[in-house]
């Protein structure tokens, strides 16, 4: 399991080898620890702001003991978020050079947990409605605003939210 402590090791060891400024999102369970919502995560997941900036940060070889799964331009898992995903991430103070590291919001958070919706992901959502008190319109409304960015229908996806309502709300 990866710490708060342990995953800002990483990120300085990272901010280290780049050269430019790269925005960097934590999403998903990465993005709860930040936020102190959880002691720690099984892997870590990161958003980086664009291709480019995405590709740059492969090719950087950093020796860690977790997995890092990597995403780009607003691709979360197997979902694409709106735009407007990494305007709406709340900036983590890190006071690196290079990287300027945001946290998902935790509306986002909920609905890329439920794209894949397992025990952790529903514990995790309870975990984050009780503490960030998101209310049923505001999900809704993220929601619907999120299915248009889909190429197609997902009704895998649309299931999984109308059980996160029905078992929150």
């Amino acid at each position: 399991m990866i710490s708060n402590k342990e995953l800002l090791e990483y990120i300085k060891k990272l901010d280290q080898k780049l050269n430019k400024k790269i925005r960097i999102i934590a999403v998903g369970g990465t993005a709860m620890v930040l936020m102190n919502l959880k002691e720690s995560t099984i892997d870590v997941d990161f958003c980086i702001d664009n291709k480019e900036n995405y590709d740059i940060i492969r090719k950087i070889r950093i020796k860690s003991p977790f997995k890092v799964d990597l995403f780009h331009s607003g691709y979360i898992f197997t979902l694409q978020l709106p735009e407007d995903c990494i305007k709406r991430a709340r900036t983590y103070k890190t006071g690196l050079k290079n990287i300027i590291l945001k946290v998902l919001s935790p509306i986002d958070i909920i609905i890329t947990k439920g794209s894949r919706l397992n025990q952790r992901d529903i514990e995790d959502i309870g975990t984050l409605m009780k503490k960030k008190k998101i209310s049923k319109r505001d999900l809704v409304s993220r929601f619907n605003k999120v299915k248009e960015s889909w190429p197609s229908s997902d009704e895998q996806l649309e299931q999984n939210i109308r059980f996160i309502l029905k078992e929150f709300f």
